[in-house]
């Protein structure tokens, strides 16, 4: 939901940006890209090369940018691509994930415009909201084009849109650019995604130092469960219609819940990181029942903390799950903990909370900071900081 675009929903994604001749993607081009594997930049001495990965088409390149120095005269003579000249000095993100990016590069007086506000939880970027200083420009699927007009954003950080809209966008002469990190399986692959935007905004050095950050806390989290004789079955999320969503084989989440010392296995062998695998309830239960742990994460602006009587009332047979029974069901609502917000360019914040649920004889004294344990007692009345 964080970007608002779901990642299932590529159906007519749009490439204004392709290139006229199909290129290959090679991920070898960027030596200082290690885990990443949607985009890579190569660096010449009067401009830089950066190539975003087709997710549909693997082996070639969705759009090059041609990032040129604007403190400098433009070269005689550029390779073919979307020239941006960097710094970039005003952007618009389309989503939370371009917002904790620049939070994250301290470069928040760049954004000038940001969709689905309300969805927002970083204390910095809504503290801007409240002033003016970020403006609402309506949200991911139907932008307010009047006010990015009067923005005029150099660029708009986004995932890919569909056909029709970035048609649009590029008649008003409004520059995207389109970021795929959710493609990645890897945790630290979509935090190394802060590098591109280090590129862009002038801020590498302090991008490259902050992943370095986030992958040494991140690996030496996952180091402590690594030699873990019993590592607990997990069932995860929860229905949504019809349907029980749960994280593919391949996919960021079952990397995550497995780095931080579970047994997490889909059963259906999904192999598009991005995508989920929907089960029927039966199906569910048929392999989940006896899980170990349940843990999902949940949407609700009014209740911060969700009980185990709140859970029994949307549905009478979440009580028959073993987790239910044991009490070992640990919820994260995003409308309070900005998990999404943290979970692209921190997973080593996320790693620790689940370590911490995992393997609570591993970190005792640990607070959690995303989720919370459902008890039998309901506590609409206490708050998460």
């Amino acid at each position: 939901m964080k970007y608002l675009l779901s990642f299932g929903l590529f159906i007519s994604i749009c490439w204004s940006c392709s290139l006229e001749k199909k290129e290959k993607f090679s991920t070898h081009t960027s030596e200082t890209l290690h885990y990443a594997t949607g985009f890579s930049y190569t660096e010449n001495p009067k401009y830089t090369v950066v190539d975003i990965r087709n997710p549909r088409d693997t082996g070639y390149v969705l759009v090059r940018y041609i990032l040129v120095d604007r403190r400098k005269p433009l070269p005689d003579s550029l390779p073919e691509g979307q020239v941006i000249q960097i710094p970039v000095k005003s952007a618009v993100a389309f989503g939370t994930i371009p917002c904790g990016a620049l939070s994250e590069l301290n470069v928040l007086q760049t954004l000038k415009g940001a969709t689905d506000i309300e969805y927002i939880r970083i204390d910095s970027v809504t503290q801007k909201i409240k002033t003016g200083e970020i403006q609402s420009v309506g949200n991911s699927y139907m932008p307010d084009l009047e006010k990015l007009i009067m923005l005029q954003p150099e660029i708009i950080f986004t995932a890919p849109l569909d056909q029709s809209l970035q048609n649009k966008l590029t008649e008003l002469g409004l520059n995207t650019i389109i970021c795929t990190e959710f493609t990645e399986s890897s945790p630290l692959g979509r935090a190394e995604w802060l590098k591109l935007y280090g590129l862009l905004t002038g801020t590498r050095t302090t991008a490259d130092s902050l992943f370095r950050r986030t992958e040494q806390n991140y690996l030496k989290a996952k180091r402590r469960v690594d030699s873990v004789s019993r590592r607990p079955s997990l069932l995860v999320e929860k229905k949504y219609g019809q349907v029980w969503y749960i994280p593919s084989e391949n996919s960021y989440a079952a990397n995550l819940y497995r780095d931080a010392g579970a047994n997490y296995t889909c059963q259906a062998h999904g192999s598009n990181p991005e995508k989920s695998i929907p089960l029927s309830f039966e199906q569910v239960w048929t392999r989940y029942a006896d899980a170990d742990i349940w843990l999902f994460k949940y949407f609700d602006s009014e209740r911060p903390l969700l009980s185990l009587s709140d859970l029994q009332k949307e549905n009478e047979t979440y009580a028959k799950f073993k987790p239910f029974k044991t009490q070992q069901i640990y919820a994260c609502n995003s409308a309070f903990a900005p998990y999404y917000e943290q979970a692209t360019f921190r997973p080593d914040l996320i790693l620790y909370d689940l370590i911490a649920i995992f393997h609570p004889e591993i970190l005792p004294d640990y607070q959690l900071q995303f989720f919370h344990k459902l008890i039998s007692e309901s506590c609409v009345s206490h708050s998460i900081d």
